[in-house]
């Protein structure tokens, strides 16, 4: 069964989805199996910890649903990924690890999956976050198109979503 839902919902069976509606979704929403960085002075770097704005969107209509929310994200040299939201409590939701990938020109791709959890703290399933990541005309700051994911305990996707994001680099 499939549901879009803004808030978190803790089911029946207990199990917690969150889940967003949001436009658009990544023509290359694959898994990036390449660690890359930019190839040369003119591309962006997606290496640091940014501070990251997200609107969750109606993935129909492109409307925004609720008020943006923040996150941390940190990219690491050699593809990794590592991310946090101040949008559900750390107790239901892990932080996310994953991988990156650079595509090419100002653009990149990443995947990442944290653990779900109900409020007595038993795993519930996996949100997984696949984003399209490309550059502005400077290097601090980027946009994002991202898919969202939630499967159940044994891997079935369960509800789908969608949101975009605007990332300021964090700097000293």
């Amino acid at each position: 069964m499939r549901r879009s839902l803004v808030t978190v919902i803790l089911t029946s069976v207990t199990m917690l989805m969150l889940a967003t509606s949001g436009s658009g979704t990544l023509s290359a929403a694959g898994t990036p199996t390449t660690p890359a960085q930019a190839s040369g002075p003119q591309d962006r770097t997606l290496e640091g910890t940014w501070r990251v704005q997200i609107t969750l969107r109606d993935c129909q209509t492109g409307n925004p649903l609720g008020v943006p929310f923040l996150s941390l994200v940190t990219y690491a040299r050699g593809g990794t990924v590592t991310a946090a939201t101040a949008r559900v409590s750390p107790a239901l939701l892990s932080p996310f690890y994953g991988v990156w990938a650079y595509t090419g020109g100002h653009t990149f791709t990443s995947v990442a999956q944290a653990f779900l959890f109900n409020t007595a703290g038993a795993s519930t399933g996996t949100q997984t976050l696949r984003q399209a990541i490309e550059f502005g005309a400077g290097p601090d700051e980027y946009s994002v198109t991202a898919t969202i994911e939630i499967a159940n305990s044994v891997g079935t996707v369960v509800s789908t979503g969608c949101a975009s994001a605007e990332s300021t680099r964090m700097t000293e």
